[in-house]
């Protein structure tokens, strides 16, 4: 009989302790985010941040003279290779620029397009570190490096 009480504890605590894993899961993640500042209290500041820049974006691509399948095409001559991604970003210093991934041979390659020229301006190989802005590829500390206009609900 002591054996069986044990295991039934053994039990009881294992479904406790399961409870309140995900209970806190669950629960802790909405209120931490509310306690650190989440969605429902971001700062006016940022908000109107976010806003210029979408501003700037649009005010940006209106002006573009080269559309994203030219700046595809440019890539795509400019390294023989085949794209396999494009964008239109807006930069830190606020400058529209055209960004077309490329598979050349074994190599992935970033290609950067002038909006105004249509010509390449730069291009980073799969052995580069850093992107234009300096910041490691794919690193997108704080949100604000890249603006698409869609996709961007902050």
């Amino acid at each position: 009989m002591q054996q069986r009480s044990n295991g039934a504890r053994g039990w009881w605590l294992a479904v406790v302790a399961l409870a309140l894993t995900a209970l806190t899961a669950v629960g802790a993640s909405p209120l931490r985010a509310r306690a650190m500042g989440g969605d429902d209290a971001k700062k006016p500041a940022v908000k109107e941040a976010h806003a210029e820049r979408l501003a700037t974006f649009k005010k940006e691509f209106a002006a573009c003279k080269t559309s994203l399948s030219a700046a595809i095409e440019t890539a795509e001559a400019a390294t023989q290779g085949r794209a396999h991604a494009a964008d239109i970003e807006l930069g830190r210093d606020r400058k529209l620029r055209l960004v077309v991934g490329v598979l050349a041979g074994e190599k992935l390659i970033e290609v950067i397009v002038d909006p105004d020229t249509g010509k390449v301006v730069k291009t980073l190989d799969d052995e580069a570190d850093e992107d234009e802005d300096g910041d490691e590829e794919g690193d997108d500390d704080d949100g604000d490096d890249e603006v698409d206009g869609a996709d961007d609900d902050d």
